[in-house]
């Protein structure tokens, strides 16, 4: 990898051709953005700070008042999914040779709330069983926005049991497929070999053609 004092202009596409693909160390990095762009990380910094200050106010008020004993530890999981989340991506701004590495925490942290939430909703209802006695006589709508509604293929389903389960792991399947994946992007990364994925590759192609 070349020597991130080669490059001599601040363009994008400079520091990726010198740095052969490679996200900048984050001294260099950080030394070479403009006035408009430091005041934009400063935001998000201040974003961030408000964020947590909200989440520790949040946490206090559930702790110590205690009206949701049996679930307490599944709604701090979940309001910690927002600071979390603000968390890594400064981190990842700040350091962009993180960012692998910050969107693998974030991808398993959101996993990771996703399985309690769905837990969650089935412990409101009294467990399974009782969920699906409560729904008796309703039908659940599989045609749900934002994205959903405009899929007329989605029927809507009886609450079975079996059809809640099935919708379980439908819903979970972003906490089974995506921390994993993230998890062996970011050992390539660590070996070197994430930046020569064929992705790069068609893309650096394409942008030299659009130059020339």
């Amino acid at each position: 990898m070349a020597n991130n004092s080669q490059i001599s202009n601040g363009s994008g596409d400079d520091v990726i051709d010198n740095c052969n693909n490679d996200f900048p160390y984050s001294d260099f990095y950080l030394e070479h953005l403009n006035v408009v762009e430091k005041v934009f990380i400063a935001a998000g910094g201040v974003l961030t700070l408000i964020t947590l200050c909200i989440f520790l106010y949040e946490l206090r008020w559930i702790w110590f008042t205690r009206h949701y004993n049996n679930v307490l530890y599944i709604i701090i999981w979940l309001l910690g999914l927002y600071p979390m989340a603000s968390f890594c991506s400064m981190i990842a701004t700040l350091a962009p040779r993180t960012v692998l590495f910050c969107e693998f925490v974030a991808a398993a942290y959101l996993g990771i709330c996703l399985y309690k939430f769905v837990g969650l909703i089935v412990t409101y209802y009294g467990g399974l069983d009782q969920m699906v006695v409560k729904k008796t006589g309703s039908v659940i709508a599989l045609r749900s926005p934002p994205l959903a509604c405009c899929c007329c293929c989605c029927p809507s389903v009886e609450p079975t049991k079996q059809n809640l389960v099935r919708m379980q792991y439908l819903v979970l399947q972003c906490a089974m497929v995506k921390p994993p994946l993230m998890f062996i992007a970011t050992i390539l990364w660590t070996e070197n070999l994430y930046s020569k994925s064929i992705f790069l590759e068609k893309h650096r192609s394409l942008r030299e053609k659009i130059n020339h």
